[in-house]
């Protein structure tokens, strides 16, 4: 008796094939990433931005639609060839018998536009200028980008030092309230005061508790804005920043480089382009277009009316269109307005974000002079009080530490902001976000 196929060798071989195969094209889909760097600089992490993501494959995407577009207008301007075949049999009405008689054909023909009076240049015009559109779009793209991950690389620093505030005010709480017990049970401490202190040692390990989740969370936000959820950056690196000693430039001179540096300006100008050039390829409908056409017959049936070859020009010349030439000429003027429209108003948002973000580096630039001088007298603090801590004559050592490592946490964050607002700066006016900086380890 036969096996049957479902069990055979060859049925089995088949299967495994096919799994292989599919496994091979899962791993293709999905390839596999390089680990991130331990420990990660923000130049690495600035660098893998540009790697693989969902916003930047899918304007990729888009440019490659956009040249897929001209490509297609520009191939219905060239030259047309194509084969005609009509295999038929007919009973002639005219010839005695009325018999069934081969009357096939096929044909070679050529066919190609000579002139349209504009309307393919203008139709050529608005896929280009669509297709920079989109390539100026995929440079905003990268902007948005590098400024995410600059940001998120930014809180993790700043939850690291945020946890190590946090950490030293709770452990002298601690201290502060295991003095308390000890003196509780001599009867130094009244109840009272000791619950006050306990309560003031909870509420710092419930901040302390929070802030350590933040750590995690602000590391996998970190993960996700590179792309690689499944890999938890752990240590990174602090820059030193160049960025701080930069002054605010010129307002005017500021505002005329971004509105004519702004990626997504400059895409809405080639938009209103297109669109401009769509207009004039509307009106191009009310003229003429010239073609030649060749082409050579092969004739079962020979008949005095039909030719075996033909070369000839077609001239076409719209009479009457039913009104749909006005209407597509409306349709690509209003089209024209809304597009200018939205110029202007990215032009105004432009404005507004640049006026904002040279505010912001205002402000900043005086809470860091606050900042620093803050932290020059924690540091000061901190020194006197471990000299009289030595000396035995004060126990505040711990408070002045905490209030010191709170200093320099602040002095990060205000630093952190300014030079994500640079950068922010940077890119509005179409730079490309990068960081130049001596990276020293924490």
């Amino acid at each position: 008796m036969i096996a049957p196929f479902s069990r055979s060798p060859a049925y089995l071989a088949l299967c495994l094939f096919w799994i292989c195969a599919a496994a091979g094209a899962q791993q293709a889909d999905s390839p596999a990433r390089a680990p991130l760097p331990d420990p990660l600089t923000l130049e690495a992490a600035l660098k893998l931005s540009d790697e693989s993501h969902p916003d930047r494959e899918g304007q990729v995407a888009q440019i490659a639609i956009s040249r897929a577009n001209l490509a297609a207008v520009q191939a219905d301007y060239g030259l047309n060839a194509y084969f005609d075949a009509v295999p038929r049999w007919v009973d002639p009405a005219a010839e005695p018998g009325h018999e069934f008689v081969n009357d096939s054909r096929a044909g070679f023909f050529l066919h190609k536009k000579l002139y349209d009076f504009g309307r393919g240049q203008a139709l050529q015009d608005v896929a280009a200028a669509k297709l920079r559109a989109e390539k100026l779009s995929l440079i905003d793209v990268r902007q948005q980008r590098k400024l995410d991950v600059m940001a998120r690389f930014l809180d993790v620093l700043l939850a690291d030092l945020k946890f190590l505030a946090d950490d030293e005010e709770m452990a002298l709480r601690y201290v502060q309230y295991d003095k308390a017990v000890t003196r509780q049970e001599l009867a130094m401490v009244s109840d009272v005061e000791l619950l006050r202190l306990e309560t003031r040692y909870r509420e710092a390990l419930d901040i302390r508790a929070e802030t350590q989740a933040q750590q995690r969370y602000a590391r996998r936000l970190l993960a996700l804005a590179l792309n690689r959820p499944d890999q938890l950056p752990q240590d990174l690196v602090r820059p030193e920043f160049s960025e701080l000693a930069r002054k605010s430039p010129e307002q005017d001179a500021l505002m005329r480089h971004a509105l004519a540096g702004n990626p997504v300006v400059t895409a809405m100008r080639a938009k209103v382009e297109a669109a401009a050039h769509a207009l004039n390829a509307e009106r191009a409908l009310r003229r003429p277009v010239l073609s030649a056409e060749a082409g050579a017959v092969y004739l079962e049936r020979e008949i005095g009316s039909r030719d075996q070859a033909r070369v000839g020009l077609q001239l076409r010349f719209p009479l009457y269109q039913g009104g749909s030439d006005r209407a597509a000429i409306a349709r690509a003027a209003a089209e024209l307005e809304k597009t200018q429209a939205a110029l202007r108003k990215a032009e105004l948002v432009l404005r507004q974000q640049v006026l904002h973000v040279l505010k912001r580096l205002d402000t900043l630039r005086v809470r860091r002079r606050t900042a620093q001088v803050r932290e020059d007298y924690r540091d000061l603090a901190v020194d006197l009080a471990r000299g009289l801590y030595e000396m035995e004559v004060r126990t505040n050592l711990g408070e002045s530490m905490a209030r010191l490592t709170e200093a320099q946490w602040q002095s990060a964050k205000i630093e952190f902001e300014t030079v994500l607002a640079w950068a922010q700066l940077d890119a509005l006016r179409g730079k490309l976000v990068t960081t130049v900086s001596m990276e020293t380890t924490q």
